[in-house]
């Protein structure tokens, strides 16, 4: 399971240099401490009884503009996940997967970053609904998405880039339906896509002006390989695959 230590690991830099903030393990948990300058003394103390508690509060205290890198254990998670910052999860050697969907919120309105949600080597394997839904910038980097209804969905303020991942035994394997978000692309690289229903869906797009490009991607045995509701622009190159 996720731990204390790994979630200090991750925001080690920034709790070096935040004076203003410290957390210090105690018997009961971690506390999550203020400083108050001017009264020279500690402002406010809050004890995170778990993980993911400390997690949560850490992650409303650093700027999105701020690299976080969260290493995962070799666990199944069971539970639905909510990403609400730019992050970076990398799943151990052994596997790491999520069984519950995952959702990445929407950045705020005001919100440019370089900074996106990226899965890296992660496995989310379901039994119906959705995957994953991003509202906000998500690479997909190396992963496994199987046995959803909809594998991975790109909602409106979100874009989802598909990097050297597997999609398999899903009803949508990548449904994009979204008007719009703070960063985009239009790739798709090295995905494979094998036994769904529909490997692409394309609802809605960005703009007039974009076309989907697909790259180096392979596609065996789908019901369909594209769904164009929208009309969009597509574009495969010389280098995808087909197989029925």
């Amino acid at each position: 399971m996720l731990s204390f230590e790994r979630v200090m690991e991750a925001f080690r830099e920034h709790l070096t240099e935040d004076t203003g903030v410290e957390v210090v393990p105690t018997r009961h948990g971690y506390t999550f401490l203020t400083w108050d300058d001017r009264r020279e003394n500690w402002d406010t103390a809050e004890i995170c009884l778990t993980p993911e508690a400390l997690l949560d509060r850490l992650t409303g205290e650093v700027s999105f503009e701020t690299a976080v890198t969260i290493y995962l254990p070799a666990v199944t998670y069971d539970q639905p996940l909510t990403i609400r910052r730019p992050v970076k999860l990398v799943a151990h050697d052994d596997g790491t997967t999520f069984a519950s969907p995952v959702t990445v919120e929407r950045l705020p309105e005001n919100t440019v970053v370089d900074m996106h949600v990226v899965l890296q080597g992660c496995r989310l394997r379901g039994s119906g609904g959705t995957g994953i839904k991003a509202q906000a910038p998500t690479y997909l980097d190396r992963c496994e998405i199987s046995g959803w209804d909809v594998g991975a969905l790109a909602a409106d303020g979100g874009w989802i880039w598909v990097q050297r991942s597997d999609f398999s035994r899903n009803g949508v394997a990548l449904c994009i339906d979204t008007n719009g978000s703070s960063s985009w692309s239009s790739n798709i690289y090295g995905g494979r896509f094998i036994r769904n229903g529909t490997a692409i869906r394309l609802a809605e797009m960005p703009g007039d002006w974009m076309t989907l490009r697909v790259h180096e991607s392979a596609f065996y045995d789908n019901d369909t390989l594209l769904d164009n509701l929208c009309g969009a622009e597509v574009a495969f190159d010389e280098n995808c695959l087909e197989q029925t």
